[in-house]
């Protein structure tokens, strides 16, 4: 038997250009269709990842609530994850820029797809994290601990159901930035500030004034609006105080249809089939020259059973070189692109 073996790997030696070429056209060819789904994967991956980042991560929010809509809302059958932030009015500012001012909710920010770029989140009155967006429009730099003067403002029905506003001046300390991804910005886009609030402390409106809102991630992707509205009923919602996260939903209806159109389908078939041929060419100019060899050893007396372990065993020596090319070229790969 070992004659076989050093028979096996001598015809390897012999032919090593040949087999190399085997061996990476083999590798080559599985690395193409590899690495263009692992390219493809991580791309798409970025893009949703950048999705959410605009967006943020809920697909509904309900507005105007109290304590108990917001305790009820939260522990819904339909509702897997929620957030919930007290809405203290808007915040405008002496040029005129008005941006929603809520509560400090770390769930709240993170579901609302914001990061954190500099700084710590409110944690005592007279704090405030606000958008780099912002500050840009505001004409402040980026410069933690400055104190920025707003007006507050609240509008609200009073006991007769008369419209009312609530007007204050109040100054804040900026202990934070969040931002957003440029792209973002680019279409239509609300500012927020976000400061600290605790119930029964001196807040920066009167507890009579403020409201919750609370942002949902569903238990099924299916129909949300209709989902929604079904909580909405449940708890005497008002039909203005609830609304589907269009923009996320957009979006990401636009990211499915690119991943799934004809292009892409028949992009990957092609890269398919290239692999299949290069293989196939492989082999076929090796076995022109194996069937040679066969009728060589043949004629000296070889068995079958001889010939066939001797092909086998080049065979299982291409396998293994092959398989270790491939585990490293494709471990490359993945690194590169993730």
């Amino acid at each position: 038997m070992k004659v076989y073996i050093h028979l096996a790997l001598a015809y390897l030696k012999k032919q090593r250009g040949r087999t190399i070429a085997l061996v990476l056209g083999v590798a080559l060819a599985v690395m193409l269709v590899f690495g263009t789904n692992v390219i493809f994967e991580s791309q798409s991956r970025n893009q949703l990842a950048n999705i959410y980042k605009m967006y943020g991560t809920y697909q509904g929010i309900f507005t105007n609530l109290n304590k108990d809509m917001v305790n009820k809302i939260k522990n819904d059958k339909d509702v897997d994850k929620s957030a919930v932030a007290a809405n203290l009015g808007n915040l405008i500012t002496d040029n005129g820029i008005s941006m929603i001012l809520n509560s400090t909710d770390k769930d709240y920010i993170e579901m609302n797809g914001y990061a954190l770029t500099k700084g710590h989140l409110p944690n005592k009155q007279g704090e405030i994290v606000l958008e780099s967006q912002a500050l840009k429009k505001m004409g402040f730099k980026e410069k933690l601990g400055e104190t920025i003067n707003f007006k507050i403002k609240k509008e609200y029905k009073d006991e007769n159901g008369l419209n009312q506003i609530y007007m204050e001046n109040k100054s804040f300390k900026l202990v934070g930035i969040l931002d957003k991804p440029k792209q973002y910005y680019e279409g239509y886009y609300s500012l927020r500030g976000f400061t600290y609030f605790k119930e029964g402390e001196n807040n920066v409106l009167p507890d009579n004034l403020i409201t919750y809102e609370e942002i949902v991630k569903l238990k099924s992707k299916a129909n949300l609006s209709g989902q929604l509205n079904q909580i909405r009923e449940r708890y005497n919602i008002g039909r203005q105080d609830y609304e589907v996260n269009s923009q996320l939903i957009a979006a990401l209806n636009d990211f499915s249809a690119q991943n799934t159109n004809a292009f892409t389908y028949q992009f990957n078939i092609l890269i398919v089939i290239t692999a299949i041929l290069l293989i196939y060419n492989m082999f076929n100019i090796s076995l022109v020259d194996m069937i040679k060899q066969i009728g060589m050893l043949r004629a000296i007396g070889s068995s079958k059973k001889q010939v066939r372990f001797i092909i086998g065993f080049q065979s299982l020596f291409i396998l293994i070189h092959w398989i270790s090319s491939w585990s490293s070229d494709g471990s490359c790969i993945f690194l590169l692109w993730n």
